[in-house]
């Protein structure tokens, strides 16, 4: 999903999805929620998951690729995800942390970075 103005439009994994069908070939999924972004980011970082934060606006992307890949997870209400969802977030999807925008985002990691 892809949060507009106008509403939501289909993203990649649609796309991804459609392709798939129409061709009957099954893909090899890098981008979120697959690990594999995470996971090279990290590396090119030289961080480990446990040193590492996602921040995003989308929980079956953002907090489950991060939770996938071993990483804590901010949820932040300012996209796809809102307020309301929140609390039917479960496994994966359920975010560590909960912020309503950039200010909150970064009072939760000031204990991280002192």
């Amino acid at each position: 999903r892809y949060p507009t103005p106008a509403g939501v439009l289909p993203g990649a994994g649609a796309i991804v999805a459609a392709l798939a069908t129409a061709t009957g070939v099954t893909p090899e999924i890098i981008g979120k929620p697959a690990p594999a972004m995470f996971t090279a980011t990290m590396e090119s970082a030289g961080v480990t998951a446990r040193d590492t934060v996602v921040v995003g606006d989308n929980a079956d992307a953002d907090v489950a690729g991060a939770h996938r890949a071993g990483c804590a997870a901010i949820l932040v209400l300012t996209g796809v995800t809102d307020a309301a969802a929140v609390g039917l977030l479960d496994g994966e999807r359920a975010p560590d942390a909960v912020a309503a925008g950039p200010d909150e985002v970064r009072a939760l990691l000031a204990p991280r970075l002192s």
